[in-house]
């Protein structure tokens, strides 16, 4: 039996923008995690659906959700998702 494992290391840290965007903050929880899942865990991050907030709360090797409600422009956000690059992002609801 084959089974999917995931955890989230961060929850809208673009929120929270920091003189950095807290890249160095991102990696170490992306370090962290990778010390004690392996490779064998989904590492994944989830932001609002703005531009700013995935560029910041976003990290390389681990994939992005965007969390939206029902009132999102889907083709803004579509926008958005392509412009961020070294992330694969994805849309959560």
């Amino acid at each position: 039996m084959n089974c999917l494992c995931n955890c989230q290391i961060e929850n809208e840290y673009g929120s929270y923008r920091s003189v950095d965007c807290g890249h160095d903050y991102m990696a170490h929880l992306h370090d962290l995690a990778r010390h004690h899942l392996n490779d064998d865990v989904v590492l994944f991050t989830t932001d609002g659906n703005g531009l700013s907030l995935l560029q910041c709360g976003a990290t390389n090797d681990t994939y992005a959700t965007v969390d939206f409600g029902p009132t999102a422009g889907l083709p803004l956000l579509l926008l958005a998702i392509r412009a961020v690059e070294g992330v694969i992002i994805l849309i959560a609801r």
